[in-house]
């Protein structure tokens, strides 16, 4: 028809039993011709067995009518799990369907729960998410279904990590997920689990122990030929591979996020695009990694993957901090925390707020930032490693400003404490930490904090090299000092850390001033100040405007 509505009242002109009749038919014309491709069409298969079903039983055809049912719940399920990579309100529509006409008794009743909850996880749901899967886990364990009840449960490893489920309640959780599922045979579920287990040594900062889990992983994967879960292994092994100091896997993490954008496969795509970020964000700089995070975020909106998509909004802060886009991450993060505030998506809060609440400290709103950490901080400490790493580094900085010297130095030996097992994740934070170690005058602890780090990244070697100058010009090895900070200037302003490449500028000018050479340190002071004064940083104004009039006279 040229017209729907002459669609509409062409269709409107059929009986409603033979109508019935021909929805029936044209479902089942599909069955038998579609071949292998039957799950593209389990959707427009699925809407003429309803169709008809619903025709039969208005019509009370009530025999008729429960005959469709079992092919129409199977083709909605059917149509729900393919919906769920492409369109996942689509996939709640189908699947809410499928459950209103499962009988109390269906052995399927399990899995479209398990499936109802991964729908309200994507949606950001986390509390409905939650309950599906506790309430399929215990009819998975009512039916004697480890592999069903060893899925669920890793799904609920997944919703904890966005309802903020401490660090050892989630290691339980993957635990007992991996036992039931080493119970039964080789299976999909069991390469599913063990990339989740990957997944959280990267979040606890243990890539050996990560790298381990991916090749389990990868073996499992293969054994059942599962290209998802083998392509998921590859990404985590690609991610530890970089932690671990071989940044050839940077190049890895490029290919598998290549691949799963050509897979259709929407939550493998979306952990690439994330942890390939990450890793550009560490190696190549912020700009590049925003670019890749907000291609990713796009594609979650529309897909539909909300929560995802916000735990992408707040990851997207970092890089809008370092680029010095400081205007724009106050809006996102403010958006961002009052919806996750809402949907009780507690991962999403505590990555927004640090850096929320360090553009705030900069720009003299000390209150409030202090409010903010305060608001974060007990939930940081138990979560993953870049969460408690920001958080206390943001505390402590804050706590500085404020004056109260003993409370910065305590949280800063406490994040010495939580990253002792990783360079990288010491390292992040080194020049904050520093500066506020060397200002309390805990030259010692300084000195613990910065020894033996061993590091590959970009970031990170800038951030070492930074440290270096601040211990170098605390010793009052004004020289050394001069020419560190001299190059770590011109390498933060090809990382592109805005905020850094600033500091760095202000050391030299420093170093300058003690040298007596008050003339050669105005060019710095003003670099220094243009950058400041662009971000708003009121604190640091103040401070080179105090060298620029000492310089100047």
């Amino acid at each position: 028809f040229w017209h729907a509505l002459i669609s509409d009242v062409a269709y409107g002109q059929i009986p409603r039993l033979p109508r019935a009749k021909k929805h029936e038919l044209t479902a089942q014309w599909f069955e038998s011709h579609v071949g292998e491709r039957i799950a593209d069409h389990a959707e427009i298969i699925a809407h003429h067995y309803e169709q008809a079903r619903g025709i039969l039983a208005s019509s009370g055809r009530t025999e008729q009518a429960e005959e469709l049912e079992e092919p129409a719940i199977r083709f909605l399920l059917l149509a729900g799990d393919r919906a769920l990579d492409l369109d996942v309100a689509r996939a709640q529509l189908h699947l809410e369907k499928a459950w209103s006409l499962l009988s109390p008794h269906d052995p399927r009743r399990p899995d479209v729960l398990m499936n109802l909850g991964r729908v309200a996880d994507l949606s950001g749901r986390v509390d409905e998410a939650i309950g599906h899967f506790e309430q399929a886990s215990d009819l998975f364990r009512a039916a004697d279904n480890k592999r069903g009840e060893g899925e669920v449960v890793c799904r609920l490893w997944g919703a904890s990590l966005y309802a903020g489920l401490g660090a050892d309640e989630r290691r339980s959780l993957l635990a007992r997920s991996a036992a039931l599922l080493e119970a039964t045979e080789p299976s999909r579920e069991l390469a599913w689990a063990y990339n989740q287990r990957a997944c959280s040594a990267l979040q606890d900062g243990e890539p050996a122990e990560a790298a381990k889990w991916a090749d389990k992983a990868g073996a499992a994967a293969q054994a059942v030929r599962d290209g998802r879960e083998l392509l998921i292994a590859r990404l985590w092994h690609a991610s530890a591979r970089c932690e671990l100091g071989d940044l050839r896997g940077l190049d890895d993490l490029r290919q598998v996020y290549e691949e799963s954008l050509s897979s259709g496969w929407a939550e493998q795509e979306t952990w690439a695009c994330g942890w390939l970020s990450g890793w550009l964000g560490d190696i190549e700089g912020p700009a590049k990694a925003l670019t890749i995070l907000e291609s990713g975020l796009e594609r979650e909106e529309r897909r539909g993957l909300i929560s995802m998509a916000m735990l992408s909004r707040a990851d997207s802060l970092a890089y809008l901090y370092e680029i010095g886009d400081w205007d724009k991450l106050l809006g996102v993060g403010r958006s961002t925390v009052q919806w996750a505030e809402q949907q009780k998506l507690g991962g999403a809060v505590i990555t927004a707020l640090p850096f929320m609440a360090q553009v705030l400290a900069w720009r003299q709103q000390t209150a409030e930032a202090h409010r903010l950490c305060e608001a974060v901080l007990p939930d940081a400490r138990r979560e993953i490693i870049d969460a408690v790493v920001s958080a206390l580094a943001v505390a402590a900085l804050i706590d500085h400003m404020q004056g109260e010297t003993e409370e910065a130095v305590g949280l800063i030996e406490e994040l010495e404490r939580a990253t002792s097992h990783s360079a990288h994740w010491r390292s992040r934070h080194l020049p904050t930490a520093l500066r506020i170690l060397v200002a309390a005058g805990r030259i010692d602890l300084a000195n613990g904090f910065a020894q033996g780090l061993e590091v590959f990244a970009t970031r990170d070697l800038n951030c070492v090299l930074t440290g270096k100058a601040i211990l170098a010009e605390a010793r009052g090895e004004v020289d050394e000092a001069r020419d560190l900070y001299r190059e770590a200037a011109q390498r933060w302003a090809d990382f592109g850390f805005v905020l850094e490449e600033g500091q760095a500028h202000l050391g030299l000018a420093r170093c300058l001033v003690a040298l007596g050479k008050r003339e050669a340190a105005t060019a710095p002071l003003e670099k220094a100040r243009a950058i400041f004064s662009r971000l708003g940083a009121v604190t640091l104004i103040e401070e080179t405007d105090g060298y620029l009039q000492h310089s100047r006279t």
